[in-house]
């Protein structure tokens, strides 16, 4: 994910030749590169936590019981 965005953001403002079509996408790469690769490294950061939310309660049910507590 971090490559892709590093890739599209340099094709649309270095290069000019990528056209994005995803609205999210366009705000993000119009963004200077750091910032938008800070928002990006969040957004990506948000399925790996999930995942890991989603097998502690597999594996630690108790831990997993806490977790879903405090989160909502």
């Amino acid at each position: 994910m971090l490559l892709d965005y590093s890739i599209t953001y340099y094709g649309i403002n270095s290069l000019g030749i990528i056209t994005e079509a995803n609205p999210l996408m366009v705000g993000l790469v119009n963004l200077p590169f750091y910032k938008g690769f800070a928002i990006r490294i969040v957004i990506s950061s948000i399925p790996v936590f999930l995942l890991k939310w989603a097998e502690n309660k597999f594996i630690y049910p108790e831990a997993y019981t806490k977790l879903s507590a405090v989160v909502l």
